[in-house]
C-alpha cells in the first residue's frame, strides 16, 4: 500500500501536479494507492462573496478527485480542520464586515460532505476528533499531529487496508492489470 499525503499550496497546484508541469514528475507516476489532503490550504484564498469561492473551490476539487481517480485510481481521503480559533470572540455573525476563519471552515466542511457524497471520497472529521478530545488537552501541535494520525489510521484500517488481503478496489485493479 503507497500513501500520497499532498500538503500543497491547494487543490489548484494539484492540477499542475497531475499533469507534470509543476515538477517534472507527476502524481499519475507516483501510483499511490491512498492520497490525503486537506482544506486548510484552501482556507485563506477564499473571500467574498462567499457563495462563489467555496462553488468555485468546489468545482475545482470536482475536477481535481475526477482526474486523480482517473490517472491514479487511488482513493481519495480529506481532511476539514478545527473550527476552533482562540482569537475569535465573536457572539453573533449578523452584519459583519468580514467572515470569520471559523465560519469559511464550516462553509468549506459543508461542501467537503457534498462531495463525499457526489464523489465517494472519504473525509477525515478532524473537527469531530479533536473536539471530542478537547483541546484544552491538547496544547501543541504535536499532540495535535499524533491525535489526527490515529484517526486517520483508524479510518484506514476500518476501509480493511491493513488487513492481509486485498481490498475490493484493489482487487479490481489486479484483475485490469493495473498494479
Amino acid at each position: 500500500m503507497t500513501i500520497r499525503f499532498e500538503a500543497s499550496d491547494g487543490i489548484a497546484s494539484w492540477l499542475e501536479e497531475l499533469s507534470g508541469e509543476a515538477t517534472g514528475s507527476s502524481l499519475a507516476e507516483f501510483r499511490p494507492d491512498i492520497v490525503i489532503t486537506s482544506i486548510e490550504s484552501d482556507l485563506e484564498g477564499l473571500g467574498q462573496p462567499e457563495s462563489e469561492h467555496v462553488q468555485h473551490w468546489v468545482d475545482q476539487a470536482t475536477q481535481t478527485v475526477g482526474a486523480v481517480k482517473d490517472k491514479t485510481g487511488a482513493n481519495v481521503f480529506w481532511m476539514n480542520t478545527t473550527t476552533v480559533d482562540s482569537r475569535e470572540h465573536v457572539s453573533n455573525y449578523h452584519g459583519a464586515a468580514e467572515e470569520t476563519r471559523s465560519l469559511r471552515i464550516q462553509r468549506l466542511s459543508l461542501a467537503l460532505v457534498g462531495l463525499s457524497h457526489e464523489l465517494g471520497i472519504s473525509v477525515i472529521d478532524v473537527d469531530r476528533v479533536l473536539a471530542e478530545i478537547g483541546l484544552d488537552h491538547l496544547q501543541d501541535d504535536a499532540a495535535r499531529n499524533a491525535v489526527i494520525r490515529q484517526e486517520v489510521f483508524r479510518v484506514l484500517e476500518d476501509y480493511g487496508y491493513f488487513d492481509d488481503r486485498p481490498i475490493a478496489v484493489q482487487v479490481g485493479q489486479q484483475s485490469k492489470g493495473e498494479s
